[in-house]
């Protein structure tokens, strides 16, 4: 555990300086065709207070009344290559760009190395779902993680075991896999498109058609 919490130490400190540049400035409001702000649409740098800790996200949506992301990074923001590589998924979704405690726009040089652990990393992501769930009404709050922010994701939420439990109980499918031919490191970054569809068609409406493997085994 301890190995665990010093590599997610390392992670998040090593790129703060870098990053908290990158990510500084605000978030771009969406237009319309006449130059004005999109009705409905959400655009906006928000700063909450999680566990203790001041924390920084990015929200983007074209209709802020879509179902919610939560995007958990690998221990670098990358929200910032949004403007060169346009994921698009605000189209459907409200997207968050969550900086997690000590890294980009979320970097406080105060915060002891005693707070950046896994179970810390943990407590955080369940709160933010709760800030969440307040703020935009919705029970339901979709998690996307990227590398290290998968593995929290998913200690977050329940293991294999009790996930594979839950879907053999309502008798759902179980989420297969999705190949990307063409993404060396992030399909979100690399095929937007690809991705795009897969959350618009299989994750959205509950099925697996899209996938490779149509049962986890």
């Amino acid at each position: 555990m301890l190995t665990i919490a010093a590599v997610l130490l390392v992670c998040l400190l090593i790129p703060a300086g870098v990053l908290l540049v990158c990510s500084s400035g605000e978030a771009e409001p969406f237009l319309d065709e006449h130059g004005r702000l999109l009705v409905g649409s959400l655009s906006e740098k928000v700063f909450v207070t999680i566990n203790g800790v001041r924390q920084g996200m990015f929200i983007k949506s074209k209709d802020a009344t879509n179902p919610v992301l939560l995007y958990l990074h690998g221990g670098m923001p990358d929200y910032f290559l949004t403007k060169r590589y346009p994921t698009g998924l605000e189209e459907c979704f409200t997207v968050v760009w969550w900086e997690q405690r000590g890294s980009g726009i979320s970097f406080n040089a105060s915060i002891p190395p005693e707070m950046m652990t896994l179970e810390q990393m943990i407590s955080d992501t369940l709160e933010m779902t709760n800030y969440l769930r307040r703020r935009f009404s919705q029970e339901k709050i979709y998690l996307m993680g990227h590398l290290g922010g998968t593995f929290i994701g998913i200690q977050g939420t329940c293991s294999f075991t009790e996930a594979k439990s839950y879907f053999e109980q309502l008798k759902a499918p179980l989420k297969g896999f999705y190949t990307f031919k063409h993404s060396a490191q992030s399909p979100l970054f690399e095929e937007p498109e690809k991705m795009q569809r897969i959350l618009r068609e299989d994750v959205l409406a509950g099925v697996n058609n899209l996938a490779d493997a149509k049962e986890m085994v």
